[in-house]
């Protein structure tokens, strides 16, 4: 199978109603693409979510601006916000005859070597926490795949520039001690001097992380 068959989409910011919409159709349609995108605030809450992993009443975090979806991926509570890297591969694993632990394997390898070679941060996998963590144990990559029919949604979602600020709602993924960070904060940690990178500096090395995470992506899986 000829990988250039699958497209690629990079988006701004995509509502995240726009990208449920989306999904649907591409599992539909059997479109395998990736899509690459942030989203304004917002909390998912998978197939194993526990009220309880609320910090606040769901009606009091809508009137903070923050939209609530619960949808058909693994796992509890995550948020999402501007200036995360999100990346959602789509693909038709029967199709392909891939199996779905081969697929998260790439996923995460591809991950965490890009972001050590990009940004020379070393991160740890929790198999049994999914995701990508520092040796403080502070999240940095967040990951549910969902899989219907043979084919996948859903993804990966990187804290790259992002406030952190809609996780303050929620336990993430159900853990009361867990602390998220993201990959400015560490580098602004290690080189105080950072902070002064604009806005556009950060957007442009984003987008060149996206750029090479779907050639690695289309390398390592055909």
């Amino acid at each position: 199978m000829n990988p250039k068959n699958i497209k690629i989409f990079r988006f701004k910011t995509l509502p995240y109603k726009t990208y449920l919409s989306l999904s649907e159709y591409f599992r539909k349609k059997r479109c395998e693409n990736l899509v690459f995108c942030d989203h304004h605030p917002v909390i998912t809450a998978g197939i194993q979510y526990k009220q309880e992993s609320f910090k606040f009443q769901t009606d009091f975090i809508s009137k903070q601006g923050v939209e609530i979806h619960y949808v058909k991926r693994g796992g509890d509570l995550t948020a999402h916000e501007l200036g995360q890297i999100i990346i959602y591969p789509h693909i038709d694993l029967k199709k392909r005859r891939i199996f779905l632990t081969n697929l998260i394997e790439t996923i995460i390898n591809i991950t965490k070597d890009l972001i050590e070679q990009e940004f020379h941060l070393s991160l740890i996998y929790k198999e049994e926490m999914p995701g990508l963590y520092t040796e403080k144990n502070e999240k940095i990559v967040s990951m549910g795949i969902e899989i219907r029919k043979g084919f996948t949604s859903s993804g990966i979602a990187i804290n790259y520039s992002n406030s952190l600020k809609t996780f303050d709602y929620i336990f993430p993924c159900g853990y009361k001690n867990l602390k998220m960070n993201s990959i400015k904060n560490l580098l602004i940690e290690q080189n105080p001097t950072i902070k002064k990178i604009d806005d556009d500096e950060w957007n442009s090395k984003k987008i060149d992380f996206c750029k090479k995470w779907a050639e690695k992506f289309l390398k390592s899986l055909f």
